[in-house]
């Protein structure tokens, strides 16, 4: 059993290596992704076009509203009111719960289950 883990660690130890190298490089591509996508934006933007076609593909700007809240306050009193969850997004904050049910509180309608992660601790 211990050369089984003995063989699996060796394996993993391997493998996220080779995955930080792959997400530094990722991470690296991507920022020069975003900001050349940002001069794109504003150069379309300055010539007053919102399509370019080139030879190896085309461009094309997309325009969507999205929410910036402002007072929180404001819009929890109208969820409250109107009863309009639907406003937010369905998930439960892991630290409040926490806080919750280390103060000894109950929260209605949410169950737990135990999740085992692995932490890697490279030296």
């Amino acid at each position: 059993m211990v050369t089984q883990i003995k063989q699996n660690y060796e394996k993993l130890m391997k493998a996220h290596a080779d995955f930080k190298r792959a997400e530094l490089t990722y991470n690296q591509k991507k920022k020069i992704l975003d900001d050349l996508k940002e001069k794109m934006l504003s150069k379309m933007a300055d010539a007053g076009t919102s399509t370019f076609k080139g030879a190896k593909g085309t461009l094309s700007m997309k325009e969507a509203k999205v929410p910036a809240v402002d007072d929180w306050n404001e819009l929890y009193k109208l969820i409250h009111k109107k009863k309009a969850f639907d406003l937010l997004q369905r998930r439960v904050s892991t630290t409040a719960w926490r806080d919750r049910l280390e103060a000894g509180e109950k929260v209605p309608g949410v169950s737990s289950f135990t999740k085992f992660t692995l932490r890697i601790l490279v030296k």
